[in-house]
Protein backbone atom coordinates (compact mmCIF):
# COMPACT_ATOMS: atom_id res chain seq x y z
CA UNK A 1 0.00 0.00 0.00
CA UNK A 2 1.48 2.98 -0.89
CA UNK A 3 2.33 5.91 1.70
CA UNK A 4 1.83 9.50 1.47
CA UNK A 5 4.97 11.48 0.95
CA UNK A 6 6.77 8.32 0.95
CA UNK A 7 8.17 8.44 4.53
CA UNK A 8 7.38 9.27 8.05
CA UNK A 9 4.36 11.60 8.05
CA UNK A 10 3.93 14.72 10.23
CA UNK A 11 1.77 13.78 13.03
CA UNK A 12 -0.60 16.90 14.80
CA UNK A 13 -1.85 16.31 18.38
CA UNK A 14 -4.88 18.95 17.91
CA UNK A 15 -6.68 17.44 21.07
CA UNK A 16 -5.15 15.13 23.55
CA UNK A 17 -5.23 11.38 22.61
CA UNK A 18 -6.76 12.31 19.07
CA UNK A 19 -4.07 12.52 16.32
CA UNK A 20 -3.88 13.86 12.85
CA UNK A 21 -1.45 13.00 9.71
CA UNK A 22 -1.22 12.58 5.91
CA UNK A 23 -1.45 8.89 5.07
CA UNK A 24 -2.66 7.79 1.43
CA UNK A 25 -1.62 9.40 -1.74
CA UNK A 26 -4.89 11.21 -3.01
CA UNK A 27 -4.99 8.76 -6.37
CA UNK A 28 -4.77 5.80 -4.02
CA UNK A 29 -7.40 7.00 -2.24
CA UNK A 30 -9.28 7.49 -5.60
CA UNK A 31 -9.30 4.21 -6.98
CA UNK A 32 -10.62 2.35 -3.49
CA UNK A 33 -13.54 5.06 -3.41
CA UNK A 34 -13.86 3.93 -7.08
CA UNK A 35 -13.53 0.48 -6.34
CA UNK A 36 -16.01 0.39 -3.21
CA UNK A 37 -18.66 1.68 -5.83
CA UNK A 38 -17.72 -0.54 -8.19
CA UNK A 39 -18.43 -3.61 -5.72
CA UNK A 40 -21.62 -1.90 -4.65
CA UNK A 41 -22.61 -1.79 -8.24
CA UNK A 42 -22.01 -5.44 -9.04
CA UNK A 43 -23.70 -6.48 -6.17
CA UNK A 44 -26.98 -4.64 -6.78
CA UNK A 45 -26.83 -5.74 -10.27
CA UNK A 46 -25.93 -9.20 -10.08
CA UNK A 47 -28.20 -10.78 -7.05
CA UNK A 48 -27.03 -14.76 -8.60
CA UNK A 49 -23.47 -14.07 -7.57
CA UNK A 50 -24.61 -13.86 -3.76
CA UNK A 51 -22.28 -11.32 -3.23
CA UNK A 52 -22.31 -9.75 0.55
CA UNK A 53 -23.69 -5.98 0.51
CA UNK A 54 -24.41 -4.78 3.62
CA UNK A 55 -25.96 -1.50 3.57
CA UNK A 56 -25.87 0.78 7.40
CA UNK A 57 -28.90 2.50 9.05
CA UNK A 58 -27.20 5.50 7.84
CA UNK A 59 -27.72 3.81 4.12
CA UNK A 60 -23.75 3.78 3.87
CA UNK A 61 -21.85 0.80 2.75
CA UNK A 62 -20.88 -1.53 6.09
CA UNK A 63 -18.77 -4.18 6.49
CA UNK A 64 -16.24 -3.77 3.82
CA UNK A 65 -14.29 -6.69 5.61
CA UNK A 66 -17.22 -9.55 4.35
CA UNK A 67 -16.47 -7.37 1.15
CA UNK A 68 -13.56 -8.47 -0.57
CA UNK A 69 -11.34 -5.73 1.30
CA UNK A 70 -9.92 -7.38 4.55
CA UNK A 71 -6.23 -7.57 2.38
CA UNK A 72 -6.72 -4.19 2.07
CA UNK A 73 -6.33 -3.56 5.66
CA UNK A 74 -3.99 -5.91 6.35
CA UNK A 75 -1.86 -3.52 4.25
CA UNK A 76 -3.11 -0.65 5.82
CA UNK A 77 -2.38 -2.34 9.31
CA UNK A 78 0.92 -2.24 7.78
CA UNK A 79 1.05 1.15 7.11
CA UNK A 80 -0.51 2.39 10.26
CA UNK A 81 1.94 0.16 12.70
CA UNK A 82 4.94 2.93 12.50
CA UNK A 83 2.64 5.57 13.04
CA UNK A 84 0.31 4.17 15.67
CA UNK A 85 3.96 2.98 17.52
CA UNK A 86 5.16 7.32 17.79
CA UNK A 87 1.91 8.39 18.76
CA UNK A 88 0.19 5.67 20.59
CA UNK A 89 3.65 3.93 21.78
CA UNK A 90 1.07 1.97 24.62
CA UNK A 91 -1.26 0.75 21.77
CA UNK A 92 1.21 -2.23 20.57
CA UNK A 93 -0.11 -4.64 17.98
CA UNK A 94 -3.98 -3.81 16.59
CA UNK A 95 -6.13 -5.38 14.12
CA UNK A 96 -8.70 -4.15 12.03
CA UNK A 97 -12.17 -5.65 12.28
CA UNK A 98 -14.79 -3.63 11.00
CA UNK A 99 -14.91 -1.34 8.25
CA UNK A 100 -17.69 1.17 6.20
CA UNK A 101 -17.51 4.11 3.65
CA UNK A 102 -19.56 6.98 4.49
CA UNK A 103 -20.94 9.36 1.55
CA UNK A 104 -22.17 12.33 2.81
CA UNK A 105 -24.14 14.82 0.12
CA UNK A 106 -25.84 17.89 0.55
CA UNK A 107 -30.32 16.68 0.33
CA UNK A 108 -29.45 13.38 2.21
CA UNK A 109 -31.61 13.00 5.15
CA UNK A 110 -28.84 10.74 7.06
CA UNK A 111 -26.39 13.55 6.85
CA UNK A 112 -28.88 16.02 8.35
CA UNK A 113 -28.33 15.37 11.74
CA UNK A 114 -25.39 13.90 13.39
CA UNK A 115 -24.82 12.75 17.45
CA UNK A 116 -22.15 12.97 19.61
CA UNK A 117 -21.23 9.59 20.09
CA UNK A 118 -18.33 6.95 20.93
CA UNK A 119 -17.65 4.16 18.61
CA UNK A 120 -17.13 0.20 19.60
CA UNK A 121 -13.95 -0.05 18.93
CA UNK A 122 -10.46 0.46 20.69
CA UNK A 123 -9.42 2.95 17.85
CA UNK A 124 -10.90 4.58 15.15
CA UNK A 125 -9.30 5.46 11.93
CA UNK A 126 -11.26 7.98 9.82
CA UNK A 127 -9.50 8.43 6.42
CA UNK A 128 -10.86 10.80 4.00
CA UNK A 129 -10.91 9.47 0.45
CA UNK A 130 -13.22 11.81 -1.58
CA UNK A 131 -13.97 15.39 -1.32
CA UNK A 132 -15.81 17.72 -4.04
CA UNK A 133 -13.76 21.10 -4.83
CA UNK A 134 -16.50 23.21 -3.25
CA UNK A 135 -16.96 20.89 -0.35
CA UNK A 136 -18.33 22.40 2.97
CA UNK A 137 -19.37 21.22 5.99
CA UNK A 138 -18.80 17.48 6.98
CA UNK A 139 -15.98 18.35 9.29
CA UNK A 140 -15.78 16.48 12.74
CA UNK A 141 -16.07 18.06 16.37
CA UNK A 142 -14.40 16.36 19.06
CA UNK A 143 -14.95 16.69 22.71
CA UNK A 144 -14.13 16.91 26.36
CA UNK A 145 -14.73 13.68 28.02
CA UNK A 146 -17.12 14.21 31.25
CA UNK A 147 -17.99 11.78 33.85
CA UNK A 148 -19.37 8.34 33.34
CA UNK A 149 -22.58 8.93 32.01
CA UNK A 150 -22.50 11.95 30.84
CA UNK A 151 -22.63 13.14 27.10
CA UNK A 152 -21.09 16.22 25.98
CA UNK A 153 -22.86 19.36 25.34
CA UNK A 154 -22.73 21.31 21.91
CA UNK A 155 -21.43 23.72 22.02
CA UNK A 156 -20.21 23.97 25.34
CA UNK A 157 -17.59 21.16 25.28
CA UNK A 158 -16.19 21.60 22.02
CA UNK A 159 -12.59 21.47 22.07
CA UNK A 160 -11.26 20.96 18.24
CA UNK A 161 -12.75 20.35 14.47
CA UNK A 162 -11.07 18.37 12.37
CA UNK A 163 -11.17 19.31 8.86
CA UNK A 164 -11.33 16.35 6.05
CA UNK A 165 -8.71 16.63 3.35
CA UNK A 166 -8.36 13.79 0.98
CA UNK A 167 -5.43 11.50 2.15
CA UNK A 168 -5.44 12.68 5.86
CA UNK A 169 -6.07 10.06 8.67
CA UNK A 170 -7.68 11.16 11.75
CA UNK A 171 -6.88 8.66 14.46
CA UNK A 172 -8.53 8.59 18.32
CA UNK A 173 -9.27 5.97 20.86
CA UNK A 174 -13.12 4.71 20.46
CA UNK A 175 -14.23 6.37 23.80
CA UNK A 176 -13.52 9.81 22.77
CA UNK A 177 -16.43 11.86 22.15
CA UNK A 178 -16.98 13.22 18.58
CA UNK A 179 -19.29 14.20 15.82
CA UNK A 180 -19.36 14.89 12.06
CA UNK A 181 -21.18 17.94 11.38
CA UNK A 182 -23.86 18.16 8.78
CA UNK A 183 -22.40 18.99 4.92
CA UNK A 184 -23.56 22.08 3.55
CA UNK A 185 -21.97 22.22 0.22
CA UNK A 186 -20.62 19.47 -1.85
CA UNK A 187 -19.72 15.86 -1.24
CA UNK A 188 -17.40 14.15 0.93
CA UNK A 189 -16.45 10.60 1.90
CA UNK A 190 -14.59 8.79 4.39
CA UNK A 191 -13.35 5.20 5.22
CA UNK A 192 -13.87 4.38 8.87
CA UNK A 193 -12.01 1.39 10.32
CA UNK A 194 -12.35 0.12 13.74
CA UNK A 195 -9.49 -1.33 15.83
CA UNK A 196 -9.40 -3.36 18.56
CA UNK A 197 -6.05 -3.88 20.42
CA UNK A 198 -4.55 -7.63 20.69
CA UNK A 199 -5.35 -9.42 23.65
CA UNK A 200 -1.47 -9.57 24.06
CA UNK A 201 -1.59 -5.94 24.20
CA UNK A 202 -4.84 -5.33 26.67
CA UNK A 203 -4.86 -5.49 30.47
CA UNK A 204 -7.32 -7.72 31.69
CA UNK A 205 -9.86 -5.72 33.75
CA UNK A 206 -10.54 -6.59 37.06
CA UNK A 207 -13.18 -8.70 38.00
CA UNK A 208 -16.80 -7.14 37.95
CA UNK A 209 -15.52 -4.31 35.73
CA UNK A 210 -17.52 -5.44 32.81
CA UNK A 211 -20.36 -6.93 33.82
CA UNK A 212 -22.28 -6.23 37.38
CA UNK A 213 -25.43 -8.24 38.60
CA UNK A 214 -28.91 -7.44 38.22
CA UNK A 215 -30.92 -6.81 41.18
CA UNK A 216 -34.14 -8.05 40.30
CA UNK A 217 -33.49 -10.45 37.11
CA UNK A 218 -36.11 -10.27 34.47
CA UNK A 219 -35.94 -13.99 33.70
CA UNK A 220 -36.12 -16.98 36.07
CA UNK A 221 -32.84 -18.49 34.92
CA UNK A 222 -30.20 -16.25 34.84
CA UNK A 223 -26.39 -16.99 33.03
CA UNK A 224 -25.49 -16.72 36.49
CA UNK A 225 -25.72 -18.15 40.11
CA UNK A 226 -29.28 -17.97 41.75
CA UNK A 227 -30.62 -16.40 38.62
CA UNK A 228 -29.05 -13.54 38.22
CA UNK A 229 -28.28 -11.83 35.03
CA UNK A 230 -25.41 -9.93 33.90
CA UNK A 231 -26.18 -6.63 33.04
CA UNK A 232 -23.14 -4.68 30.64
CA UNK A 233 -21.61 -1.76 32.26
CA UNK A 234 -18.73 -0.79 29.77
CA UNK A 235 -18.45 -1.78 26.01
CA UNK A 236 -15.26 -4.06 25.12
CA UNK A 237 -15.17 -4.04 21.97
Amino acid sequence: MPVAGGGEPDLEEPHPGVFAFPLLPEDFCRLLWEEVHHYERAAVADRGADLPLHVRHDGNIGDLQDCGFAPTFRALEGVLGPVLARCMPDVGAFEIHHAFLTRNYVGREENATFKVHCDKSDLTINICLHASADVQGSTVGFYDSLGPGEVPMEPRDRRYTYVHRVGHSVVHDGRQWHKTDPITQGTRGSLIAWARVLPENRERPPVGALVRLAARPRTSEGVLSGGAIGVLVEDDG
